[in-house]
């Protein structure tokens, strides 16, 4: 309710598998959610691929366990902790500045 989102999908299964099957298909997604076991480089490896899929503008929520620094390209509009989680709003780097809706 809070995101307003009319149309979710959830994906169940190998998440680069399924990026790399939603890219094939022209699926383009607003926002995407990373919760990865921690510690493994998942987010890092996930963000390359997720260019394929993300419509201009699309934010990506990462949940990590500690502070994240995204790569080269990528922007954090917004983090915080709760716990031992770490969480971020990120977006790609050279789309126009502006707060997150």
């Amino acid at each position: 309710e809070r995101l307003q989102a009319r149309q979710v999908e959830l994906i169940a299964g190998d998440a680069f598998d399924a990026m790399k099957r939603l890219a094939r298909a022209g699926e383009r997604f607003d926002l995407v959610l990373l919760d990865p076991p921690f510690g493994e480089g998942l987010v890092e490896r996930a963000l390359p691929l997720l260019l394929a899929v993300l419509e201009s503008g699309a934010r990506v929520y990462v949940e990590t366990g500690a502070p994240f620094r995204p790569p080269a390209g990528w922007r954090i509009e917004r983090a915080g902790r709760a716990g031992n989680v770490h969480y971020h709003l990120v977006r790609r780097d050279d789309e126009p500045r502006g707060e997150a809706t």
